[in-house]
């Protein structure tokens, strides 16, 4: 599973999280009730992103969920290098709509990106604490909806 989420430097977090759950279709089971609604949800076999989720997450949520806020100014995006932060349609449309894309060097996430650092990890670490009691009973599988 993979979540694209943001943060802006004020320390606000107003863009909805995607989340993309490995497999061929998105099963509504998945997803929980109490999940915010403006959250978006979406399933590929591998469960990364790739350049049409990439874009499709740049065009409907970060550049007409940042716009107002920007009010004209330019916005910074810094990604990690991902190949789907640097296609062609991803950096034409950031031009285009007056976003500074700032790729940060590969491999160096557990070093330069926050979300990684800030929240992810933390997650991560409580998300395998939480699951542990079902491992020690020798579960082999935990369901996506589970």
């Amino acid at each position: 599973m993979t979540a694209i989420g943001t943060i802006c430097a004020d320390g606000t977090s107003d863009l909805p999280l995607y989340i993309i759950f490995k497999g061929k279709d998105l099963n509504t089971k998945w997803i929980p009730d109490n999940v915010p609604r403006n959250w978006r949800f979406s399933a590929s076999t591998n469960g990364w992103t790739s350049n049409d989720r990439g874009k499709d997450w740049l065009r409907e949520d970060f550049e007409p969920h940042t716009r107002e806020k920007a009010n004209g100014k330019p916005r910074v995006l810094i990604c990690d290098g991902h190949g789907s932060h640097l296609t062609g349609d991803f950096v034409e449309h950031c031009y285009r709509n007056n976003i500074k894309l700032l790729i940060l060097p590969p491999h160096s996430s557990h070093f330069t990106q926050p979300l990684d650092i800030a929240i992810f990890s933390p997650l991560k670490e409580y998300l395998t604490q939480a699951l542990l009691p079902l491992l020690n009973t020798h579960i082999n599988t935990v369901q996506k909806f589970e």
